[in-house]
């Protein structure tokens, strides 16, 4: 389910401690594309720290200082990757149409004069599978796409056996070719902004949203999850998240949006979207 922007338009979101951090470094790396060394990032955290929910409030952030285009992605199991062929010993790749489709739409923001796109793809997986995030991101450098792209992980299972070696050197060779930003589970003052919002945005009288708060709000760090569940809307994406937290699949869907930016229409910028 791709984000309600509606909901960030109206206040409906609740800002998570983090999410100034994030902003600081995400611009920080837009400021540096075209530079050597320059990182991409991903937000880690566990299933209902807010990651999804902080990158949509940062992707309309962004959009909205209309400095750079912004491109959103919905799906982590989208198949940006070539396909590859073997013949006579030499390895032939083929872009796949996601790829190229995402290609062509970066094409046409830099001849419109971006100076850099920002990417923010939801790409939710485990540790094992950050090398999706990061091959894309070296592979759009490669055709010289100017780009910087966000992405979200789940952290890493420290628990895992000792002799699991695989993962654990891929988490170190991925820690020195990306930049992190934690989603921590701990709240701050989301509880009061909730109140706000209820008596405030949507007209609740004191006295039940003071209900809903005694019942979910338990001050700790399960306050989010416990609030998520509330709307069956939303329980599906829990659901999903920690089923490919633990390592399964989750459903598919595409969601693509760019700024389609330097040209204004009328007196408004548009969204184009690819579903």
């Amino acid at each position: 389910r791709g984000p309600q922007w509606f909901g960030y338009e109206y206040g409906f979101n609740l800002h998570r401690a983090f999410e100034e951090d994030l902003y600081k470094k995400v611009k920080k790396g837009l400021e540096n594309v075209g530079r050597q060394n320059n990182k991409p990032l991903l937000l880690t955290g566990q299933t209902g720290t807010g990651k999804s929910i902080a990158i949509g409030a940062l992707a309309r952030r962004i959009f909205w200082e209309k400095k750079y285009p912004v491109i959103f992605i919905n799906d982590p199991e989208i198949n940006f990757y070539a396909d590859v062929q073997h013949r006579q010993k030499q390895t032939q790749r083929r872009d796949s149409s996601a790829f190229k489709a995402l290609d062509n739409l970066l094409e046409i923001l830099d001849n419109k004069g971006a100076k850099a796109t920002l990417i923010i793809w939801d790409s939710a997986s485990h540790c094992s599978e950050r090398k999706k995030f990061y091959g894309l991101y070296q592979a759009l450098l490669a055709r010289g796409r100017k780009i910087y792209m966000v992405g979200t992980s789940y952290e890493m299972n420290r628990e895992q056996p000792a002799g699991d070696v695989d993962v654990e050197d891929e988490d170190s060779l991925y820690k020195r070719k990306i930049v992190y930003c934690e989603a921590k589970k701990e709240i701050t003052d989301e509880i009061e902004q909730l109140r706000k919002i209820l008596t405030e945005e949507c007209k609740m009288p004191e006295q039940e949203a003071e209900e809903i708060l005694h019942k979910y709000s338990r001050g700790d760090s399960s306050f989010l999850v416990l609030l998520y569940q509330i709307f069956e809307v939303l329980r599906g994406g829990l659901s999903r998240g920690v089923s490919r937290e633990c390592g399964g699949r989750g459903e598919q869907s595409l969601f693509l949006c760019a700024w389609e930016g330097w040209e204004r229409a009328g007196s408004r910028r548009a969204w184009r979207c690819h579903p």
